[in-house]
This record gives structure tokens, C-alpha cells and sequence, in this order.
């Protein structure tokens, strides 16, 4: 097994499968998600009226990264897929990442945790790979975003995934507990469990992931530019590196400027306290 775990939030069909497959790109809860970073989509084993036959239930659909959270507005709606309501929070998505093979979990109300299995951990880095990559094109060259990810694909010889197929059980089945595809592990070689190659990138991303906690350890606010300016880190670089770091269970808070562009904070512990749960 990968030996740690991620959180997962369940959600209802359709919106598990829209948010998988891309149109849905908010997620809206009555309460806030105080804190940013990797998420498992997990779809719930009841449905929505008029969805309840939508497939699949009960299983991991996705991974994606919370990014901001903010009361909900009817400028959300469209990317939300549904009306704006009273109380609600808009928990903003990116770097979608649907599961080729989705695999059966046992939803919970709120945040919960769930075991990362070699497969999913393999999954995962393939996944970081990816969007640094699209991020180091979109950053260096000035491509779209849509443009930086087809040439990061290109580059890397794979894409975004399809949604993978999901076997449903017979009604023999224990509990009619949902079975997925039988699953084999890809091996790929990782960095604190992400694709890199050990001979070219080992040295330069622990130097990296070095540098950016160094410069962020002075609880302050950095933005992109000026991280890349500290460390010698190329922006998108920097931005993947604080995943990382977030990931590993660093507080790290993030704010979007009126430019658009972000800053970054490491919360650094000078108290005891109650701390918010860590996405990832």
C-alpha cells in the first residue's frame, strides 16, 4: 500500500460524474472548506431523484485539488451546476484528474480519509506530472491553458484519463456493494511518491522542495514570482512544490490578488491550537 492516506469528500450522482468528466468544476456545501489541497471525488451510493440508476456508486471517481472556497453567488452556478442557494459555499476545483479504473469506497459525511494503494499513489504521481508539466508550458511559452496541457500530453506520451469502466454487482452480491474492474499497479518511479526520473531529477526537486519551505518559513506572504526570485525555482515549479509541501501536512494558505495572481503562506506554529484537518 502507498502508507498514508487522502481525504475524500462523497458526493451525489450526477454531479460525482459531471465533476469527473469536466463541466462541473465547483462543488457547494453549507459549510466552508477551510483549508486547499488534493481531494478524492467519491461517489455516493444514493443518487439524486430521477439519477438514482447513474453509474458508478459508491466508488472514487476523481482526484482534484481544492483551490479556494468562497460564499456561493449566482456567478457560480453555471461552473457549479446548480442555482445558487442560501448559506452555501463554493469550493473551487482544479487539475481534475479523472480515475481510469475507479474503485469501491465507503462514503462519509463530511471530509473523510481513505488508504492510498500503490495503484492510486502511482495514479496520483502521473497525475502531478502531468499538470506541472502543462504548467511549466503555459508559464515559460504563453500557451492556453487547453493548448499547454494537449502539448504536456504530447510530451509525456499520456493525457487526462478517461472515467474507467465500472463493473456493477449482481444482486447476489454481499450487500449489493459495489465491484470495480480488477486493478493492477503501474510502477513508476517516485519523489515523496511522485514521477520524476532518479537520475536528472532527484538533486534538483529535493532542492527545490528545500528552498521554497526555507524562503516560506519566514511567515510571510511569497507570490510565484517572488518564490521563483528566492529559490531559483521557475514559478510553476514553486506552485508545485507548495502542493507537495501541503501534501505532506504543512499549513500552507493561499490568497488570490485583485491581478489574479496568488500568495502563499506558511502557517508556522508558534502556539498550541486546534489546527483545521489538511487536505492530502
Amino acid at each position: 500500500m502507498g502508507g498514508y492516506t487522502i481525504s475524500a469528500l462523497s458526493v451525489q450522482q450526477p454531479h460525482a460524474n459531471n465533476i469527473a468528466l469536466g463541466p462541473k468544476r465547483i462543488e457547494t456545501r453549507v459549510w466552508s472548506a477551510k483549508d486547499r489541497g488534493d481531494l478524492l471525488i467519491v461517489s455516493s451510493k444514493t443518487g439524486q431523484k430521477d439519477y438514482e440508476k447513474v453509474e458508478p456508486r459508491g466508488c472514487a471517481v476523481a482526484v482534484v485539488t481544492v483551490v479556494d472556497c468562497v460564499p456561493m453567488t449566482k456567478a457560480h452556478e453555471k461552473a457549479a451546476m446548480c442555482p445558487c442557494y442560501s448559506g452555501a459555499f463554493a469550493w473551487m476545483l482544479d487539475m481534475v484528474w479523472p480515475l481510469s479504473r475507479v474503485f469501491a469506497v465507503k462514503g462519509a459525511l463530511s471530509i473523510f480519509k481513505v488508504e492510498v494503494s500503490d495503484w492510486l499513489e502511482a495514479e496520483m504521481a502521473r497525475r502531478e506530472a502531468f499538470f506541472e508539466r502543462a504548467a511549466i508550458l503555459e508559464f515559460e511559452s504563453g500557451l492556453s491553458r487547453a493548448l499547454a496541457m494537449e502539448s504536456a500530453g504530447e510530451s509525456l506520451g499520456y493525457g487526462v484519463p478517461e472515467l474507467g469502466v465500472h463493473v456493477s454487482p449482481s444482486r447476489e452480491d454481499a450487500k449489493g456493494a459495489p465491484v470495480a474492474a480488477p486493478v493492477s499497479a503501474p510502477v513508476a518511479p517516485q519523489f515523496h511518491g511522485k514521477t520524476f526520473d532518479a537520475d536528472l531529477d532527484q538533486a534538483r526537486l529535493t532542492t527545490q522542495l528545500d528552498r521554497v519551505l526555507a524562503a516560506l518559513s519566514d511567515g510571510e506572504w511569497w507570490t510565484l514570482k517572488g518564490l521563483e526570485v528566492k529559490t531559483g525555482a521557475p514559478g510553476a515549479s514553486a506552485s508545485a512544490r507548495i502542493r507537495g509541501l501541503t501534501s505532506q501536512g504543512h499549513d500552507i494558505k493561499s490568497v488570490r490578488l485583485s491581478d489574479g495572481k496568488w500568495r502563499y503562506r506558511l502557517k508556522v506554529p508558534v502556539v498550541a491550537g486546534r489546527q483545521g484537518e489538511l487536505f492530502g
